[in-house]
């Protein structure tokens, strides 16, 4: 009997939830076996936690406990940029609100982003500068001028005197 693409398509093997499972589960154990990257992108690790304690923590305390440390984290940074009468913030401006995720973007007027994501490498914190590929928004918000803005990202494994660490830096520099 010839084969048409009626009967191959019900001969082809059904993957159902049990492999969704299956690919679920890899996925995490991978991510468990991963280093984690170091505070703010690149550099050596702070933290006294590595990969598998900080997602341990976040099982564990679960979701709310790691939403919590993030927006605390954010809020450090966030209520020292908002202290500042020349550094903009892009986005949300409160740490505490649920939309806001601590990854940080500012303009510091007067200054090139670049210039101060390169000064931060003698500090050993690795922040990024840019459109980040939304040129067209980073024209609308202005922020051609001053080579994009800075970027600094953070995650439920970076602690507060990381985060204080980076806003000593910054005033050093600023």
């Amino acid at each position: 009997r010839r084969a048409t693409s009626h009967t191959l398509a019900r001969r082809a093997p059904r993957r159902g939830g049990t492999h969704r499972r299956r690919c679920a589960d890899r996925r995490r154990d991978r991510a468990r076996t991963l280093r984690p990257p170091s505070p703010f992108g690149c550099g050596p690790v702070t933290s006294t936690l590595d990969s598998n304690d900080a997602l341990d923590v976040q099982g564990v305390l679960g979701d709310a406990a790691a939403l919590m440390n993030r927006a605390k984290i954010a809020e450090r940074l966030l209520n020292w940029l908002r202290s500042r009468d020349d550094c903009r913030i892009i986005g949300r401006e409160r740490g505490d609100d649920p939309r806001r995720v601590p990854t940080i973007s500012f303009v510091v007027d007067g200054q090139d982003s670049g210039k101060i994501a390169r000064q931060m490498d003698a500090y050993n914190i690795a922040i990024r500068f840019g459109d980040f590929h939304a040129r067209r928004l980073a024209e609308y918000l202005d922020l051609s001028g001053s080579n994009g803005c800075v970027r600094v990202s953070m995650t439920h494994y970076n602690t507060l005197e990381e985060v204080d660490a980076l806003v000593k830096a910054l005033d050093e520099i600023l």
